[in-house]
């Protein structure tokens, strides 16, 4: 049964509804008794003992809400005092009249969660402050609630659900004056059929945990008396603190031509919608199935034509607050590119901190130019210290915290290279750091942009424009299905990749730079491709007293000194590092070699101990994966190859083949493909197919089963695991008991032949003859690894 409170539930409904008033109840997420599906779940309800029996049969919900205002009696007829899934719910045409004004101060944090008790105490400190300013003017006391998640502030008024936008302009007023980067006052709550939290239920955003946990709404405060807010007392409050008419939807950046079909361009982009209604001022309304921002499918995600042919789009959900038709037409139209001017802010309701000199946009900050630092800084020490400032509050593994330092300065001289490797922030569940890291970062990498999700059209007009270090959290919940945004990610590791688009009316092609530093954060791996091309940095759960410090956004002054110190160096050794050809590791080649070259060349050029710090950081960061980081295909080799030797044969059916990979702990063979199966000996031809593989007939004994012969890999075991130890590096890998007579030298060349394979000396002393000078074996049947030229006794 979902969590409520009873005797919360019926006081919240006695004092906010007469006897016998019809209300809805609105359960999102919800599951019934006996039933398997969550969805959304409402009814209307005129009499409270049924109401709450029902939600009593509710077997789970995220929230549960009522509305608010005085609706239509009449509605009781679409459920009479019961619940169940889809259905109408209450539009703004069915409220008769405007009896509550809330504000909801709301703690900023990713959407879909629950706030910490730290997060819900910075809105409560919000609410108390509203409180007190509405007090000073005159206003009468308000009822205070605890949503679970925020604080809630209801007054009565008594004001026609038709209001000439007098509630909006009110809470956008209160919003200006008092939203900050931590907390925001919901301004969607302006509609009049806006539902409200039902006080005496839980609120169950996302997954329970210690840090965020799930909390009971209910009410604090009950003034005695509940005298209304006057009409007069709203509209001097809306006059002062937002004297200027507040457009009622976002059509400030519609486009002006005219005629415009806007039923065939929903259509031509595959955009539902519901229902098409007149609308004021003779424009047209059309109620989308689907918010394409936020999700959200019910009342309020509508786009409008209006007769001048102004276009106009508005999501009643607060995440969406400030989008308009240029954004609406870029999300759904990716051919379209809505002009933007390269030195102009990117917030859509910015405000900037004196305190930390950002700007904050929803959940992302966007950190202007960083100022280089007035003096020449020993660049040594400079990036010790923000080695030792990222360790102190982040656990990591050993290397990680020189390998971030220098892809920190990285970010700052990605200009000079042409590779940017991605930095993957990577944890195994919740709860190990991954948004800490960001945080981290954030602070000491330049224009810094932090988001939990982007879609590919913003992606390329901020790199064109505003050249970020892009910090993209929760990675894990929308890159794998989101092939063009992945595939613009993949595009910017390289210098000179763009992403073509047409803009404008006129439809011109204009190349838009992908080029820019991102840091991907975000549980369990990158898709493949984003995987090859990105530094990992495995992240686990610190143990108590494992950080040494704690991170507080607030107080960054050191960080940002930091920043305007790595900001300095980069300015004074950008040449430098341009023409540094730096000594990587051997075993670093391909794309692990484009990924480590920039950092190398930082290390080089930086001097001091850094060389040997970063590679120090490459052989603990890449041992356990270098053999992932070149993909999926160099991992079966390499697991065919271990396969081979432990089996001390020559020859291995398909079917066997398959399941001794299946076999092979932490591989990814025994959860294969969509349907996460143990590989098929299909699968396993397939995977081999572009490396000129293919089963064949083999004799095994009297049996000619379908399968491989060692013969069939040598090459492709010279040509891609030559620099790599194969899996359990301290026992040789005999394939097939090839002895030493016939392998003639650990540096000899494979040359196949007609169906067999020799070796012929490489001419690297003492190579004479296929022996060590002239002495002969102490054992013929001595075996010898093919792959990497180490004897086994």
């Amino acid at each position: 049964m979902s969590e409520i409170n009873e005797n919360d539930i019926r006081h919240a409904l006695s004092v906010l509804k007469m006897p016998g008033e019809v209300f809805e109840i609105r359960a999102l997420d919800a599951r019934k008794q006996g039933s398997y599906k969550p969805g959304a779940i409402s009814g209307y309800f005129n009499d409270v003992d049924s109401c709450i029996a029902e939600l009593k049969r509710l077997e789970c919900a995220s929230g549960i809400y009522f509305t608010l205002n005085k609706i239509d009696p009449a509605l009781l007829a679409r459920r009479v005092n019961r619940l169940d899934y889809g259905g109408a719910t209450t539009s703004d045409t069915n409220i008769l009249q405007r009896e509550w004004l809330i504000f909801d101060a709301d703690p900023v944090r990713p959407s879909g969660i629950s706030s910490t008790d730290e997060e819900k105490q910075a809105a409560r400190g919000v609410a108390r402050e509203v409180y007190g300013k509405l007090s000073e003017r005159g206003w009468p006391k308000p009822i205070v609630c605890d949503s679970g998640n925020g604080w809630h502030l209801l007054y009565r008024i008594d004001v026609p659900a038709q209001d000439g936008d007098l509630i909006t302009r009110v809470i956008n007023g209160v919003a200006d004056r008092f939203d900050s980067g931590k907390v925001k006052i919901d301004r969607t709550m302006f509609n009049p059929s806006r539902i409200a939290k039902l006080y005496g239920t839980l609120a169950a955003k996302g997954d329970a945990t210690k840090e965020r946990p799930h909390r009971q709404s209910k009410f604090v405060d009950v003034p005695p008396g509940l005298e209304p807010v006057s009409e007069e007392q709203l509209r001097a409050l809306a006059d002062e603190w937002q004297p200027q008419q507040a457009p009622s939807l976002q059509t400030k950046n519609a486009g002006w031509d005219s005629p415009f079909d806007m039923e065939g361009f929903l259509s031509r982009y595959g955009v539902a919608w519901k229902k098409r209604d007149a609308w004021r001022d003779g424009a047209t309304k059309w109620e989308l199935e689907q918010c394409p921002f936020c999700g959200n499918g019910r009342n309020g995600s509508n786009v409008f034509l209006f007769p001048d042919g102004r276009r106009g789009f508005r999501c009643q959900h607060n995440s969406c607050h400030g989008i308009g038709w240029k954004e609406f037409r870029a999300k759904v139209d990716t051919g379209y590119v809505a002009p933007i001017a390269p030195k102009e802010p990117i917030a859509l309701e910015a405000k900037r901190s004196a305190k930390n000199g950002s700007e904050l946009q929803g959940s992302a900050v966007i950190c202007p130019a960083t100022e280089p630092w007035p003096e020449a800084v020993d660049g040594a020490a400079m990036l010790d210290e923000v080695a030792k400032k990222v360790s102190s509050y982040l656990a990591l593994p050993d290397g990680a915290a020189d390998a971030i330092a220098l892809w920190i300065m990285h970010a700052h001289t990605y200009e000079a290279f042409i590779h940017s490797p991605r930095l993957n922030f990577r944890s195994p569940m919740k709860g190990c750091g991954k948004t800490l890291a960001l945080d981290v970062v954030a602070v000491l990498t330049p224009r810094s942009l932090r988001t939990e999700s982007i879609t590919p059209a913003v992606l390329f007009r901020l790199v064109e424009g505003q050249k970020p270090t892009l910090l993209l959290d929760e990675t894990d919940t929308y890159l794998k299905e989101a092939d063009e945004l992945r595939g613009l990610l993949n595009a910017g590791h390289k210098r000179g990749a763009v992403a073509l688009r047409c803009e404008g009316e006129s439809n011109s092609v204009r190349a838009f730079k992908a080029f820019a530093p991102a840091v991907l954060a975000g549980i369990r791996e990158l898709p493949g491709t984003l995987h090859d091309r990105a530094i990992v940095i495995e992240l686990v759960r610190a143990k108590p007293r494992e950080v040494r410090e704690r991170f507080d956004s607030r107080r960054t002054d050191r960080e940002m000194a930091l920043r305007q110190k790595c900001a300095r160096w980069a300015v004074d050794n950008f040449g430098a590092l341009k023409d540094c050809d730096p000594r990587l590791p051997e075993t670093a080649f391909n794309r692990l070699e484009d990924n480590w070259r920039p950092l190398f060349a930082i290390a080089e050029v930086m001097g001091a101990d850094w060389p040997k710090r970063a590679s120090e950081a490459f052989a603990k960061l890449t041992s356990s994966n270098d053999l992932d980081a070149q993909g999926i295909g160099t991992t079966l080799l390499a697991d065919i190859a271990a396969i081979f030797g432990k089996e001390d044969t020559d020859k291995m059916p398909s079917a066997r083949l398959a399941d001794l990979l299946v076999a092979i702990e932490g591989r990814p063979w025994a959860e294969w493909g969509r349907q996460r199966k143990p590989i098929s000996t299909n699968q396993l031809a397939n995977l081999l197919r572009p490396f000129g593989i293919s089963p064949q007939v083999i004799r095994i004994g009297n049996e000619t089963p379908r399968g491989y012969s060692v013969e069939q890999f040598l090459e492709q075991f010279d040509r891609y695991l030559p620099k790599h130890p194969l899996p359990d590096r301290n026992t040789a890998t005999t394939l097939g008991k090839t002895p030493v007579s016939e392998v003639q030298h650990p540096h000899s060349v494979l040359h196949p032949g007609n169906g067999s394979s020799t070796r012929e000396c490489c001419g690297v002393a003492p190579c004479a003859g296929g022996r060590e000078g002239n002495r002969e074996p102490e054992r013929e049947d001595r075996l010898i690894d093919l792959s990497i030229g180490v004897a086994a006794k």
